[in-house]
């Protein structure tokens, strides 16, 4: 009895361990997947709806369809790592493609596609003043994708800008920590910034622009940006004294047009010849 009940036992956990790895070992969109105009989720055989976080996007003059894909909140996605999977089914090798998300980045509020080019910003909330933007940049020679840089954000709005060059940048309002704002005001300083995403080289400054820095009366958001991408609104929040902030009637509110600067050069090495 002892013998059966031990070798029922092994052929469990055998059986239980098979089906684990073979579940821990499947893709995101074995699990999760686009179908009839809906995103759904395989389960005992059976499609069921998805209530997760979702969306759609533009891209190339395409339209992609996403979701969050969290473990610890689907028992069938239980052994993946967390991610935003895409849907596009004009896609040449694969409808689906895969981008992998830091625990942090988990809260996801949304994504913004480059309107030209494979550049996707994934949105995610850290805490109430401030995001996580992930930038990912799509070839499609390895999948899942991993995040080629973050920045931490001060708002949820991404704009895509475009020099005198043509060359495509992301524009957004980053949190400042260089300058201080009193405990009382319960908001972090603010910078406009552009970020140019290095085509395969090494940009000066890792290719981030400083559009209007910070100071201890001033604080810059992005706003909104031209049709042609070329000229960016910036709103100003100021105050007189920098004791102003922990009152938000002292604060004052104003806006202003900015150029989009170029593309920073290449870096160039230097070998000690003038």
């Amino acid at each position: 009895m002892k013998k059966i009940l031990y070798g029922v036992l092994i052929l469990t956990f055998a059986v239980f361990g098979l089906t684990a790895r073979s579940f821990a070992a499947a893709n995101p969109e074995d699990v999760f997947t686009f179908e009839d105009g809906t995103w759904c989720v395989k389960s005992g055989g059976e499609l069921i709806g998805f209530d997760g976080i979702a969306g759609t996007g533009e891209q190339n003059g395409e339209t992609i369809e996403w979701c969050v894909v969290n473990p610890d909140e689907w028992e069938e996605a239980k052994g993946m790592k967390p991610g935003v999977l895409l849907h596009n089914e004009s896609w040449e090798n694969t409808a689906y493609a895969y981008l992998l998300l830091e625990e942090e980045a988990l809260g996801v509020d949304g994504l913004s596609f480059r309107p030209e080019g494979w550049d996707i910003a994934v949105i995610s909330r850290l805490s109430r003043f401030t995001e996580l933007l992930s930038l990912y940049s799509i070839e499609y020679d390895e999948n899942p994708f991993e995040v080629r840089k973050s920045f931490q954000a001060r708002t949820d709005a991404v704009f895509w800008t475009k020099d005198a060059d043509d060359n495509v940048g992301m524009a957004f309002t980053m949190a400042d920590e260089d300058v201080q704002r009193p405990e009382e005001a319960g908001l972090f300083a603010s910078t406009a910034v552009i970020f140019y995403p290095p085509p395969g080289v090494e940009l000066v400054n890792d290719g981030l622009v400083i559009l209007k820095k910070a100071t201890k009366n001033e604080s810059y958001e992005v706003s909104g940006v031209s049709g042609d991408g070329t000229e960016l609104t910036l709103a100003v929040i100021s105050v007189k004294s920098e004791k102003d902030w922990a009152d938000a009637d002292k604060w004052q509110d104003s806006e202003i047009k900015v150029k989009v600067p170029p593309m920073p050069e290449e870096a160039i090495p230097d070998d000690g010849e003038e």
